[in-house]
């Protein structure tokens, strides 16, 4: 009975953690500078766990310079502007 006890204890430390994991990726591709020649290089990525918290990362690609964002995401929200894509993103996610 112990050893049960133990088991149980153990799977739900697992299911836990493993509700916390980034699980949920989301890729959007997109050309923020339309006929400019760059193609779709821009990307917002959001990478999720179960309950919607991580962070999305994009993107923009321009012929001369690159820009990289990070934000934070709680409950598929940001307290930072999202973008349509990184919008996108997360939605896709889900």
């Amino acid at each position: 009975r112990d050893e049960h006890a133990k088991a149980l204890e153990r799977i739900l430390s697992l299911e836990d953690r493993m509700r916390r994991t980034i699980r949920k990726v989301s890729t959007v591709r997109f050309d923020p500078f339309e006929g400019a020649g760059s193609g779709k290089q821009s990307f917002a990525i959001a990478l999720l766990d179960d309950d919607g918290n991580g962070a999305v990362v994009s993107s923009l690609h321009a012929r001369d310079s690159v820009r990289v964002f990070a934000k934070p995401i709680s409950k598929y929200n940001s307290p930072h502007e999202l973008s349509e894509e990184e919008l996108r993103a997360i939605a896709q996610s889900r």
